[in-house]
């Protein structure tokens, strides 16, 4: 497998009114070549699941296990819905920046 996610969950826990469930008991497997899909309507936390994937967020709960390659350095690629450059960067640090920001 290349992505294994078991009972994943993510909780935002906003400074004042009540915790805010994005996702919760998320199951997901996908095996190397597999190409997958999520669907759903607005809200429903396919962004939350995508960002845990990808390092930008810390599931709450549950377990997420990546099989980066040999090197542990394939990291999941992204293309974001809007455009996300850094305007004071170069184009080649804007390449590298997702590494930067999930720090692996």
């Amino acid at each position: 497998m290349i992505v294994e996610m078991s009972g994943v969950g993510k909780t935002y826990q906003p400074r004042e009114g009540e915790p805010v469930v994005a996702v919760q008991d998320v199951n997901l497997s996908v095996r190397d070549r597999e190409f997958v899909s999520l669907v759903g309507p607005s809200g429903c936390g396919k962004t939350t699941v995508l960002n845990i994937i990808i390092g930008l967020l810390e599931p709450t709960v549950g377990t997420l296990k990546l099989n980066l390659g040999e090197d542990g350095h394939e990291l999941p690629g992204v293309v974001f819905q809007r455009p996300v450059l850094l305007p004071w960067r170069s184009a080649l640090d804007n390449v590298g920046a997702p590494e930067v920001v999930v720090g692996r």
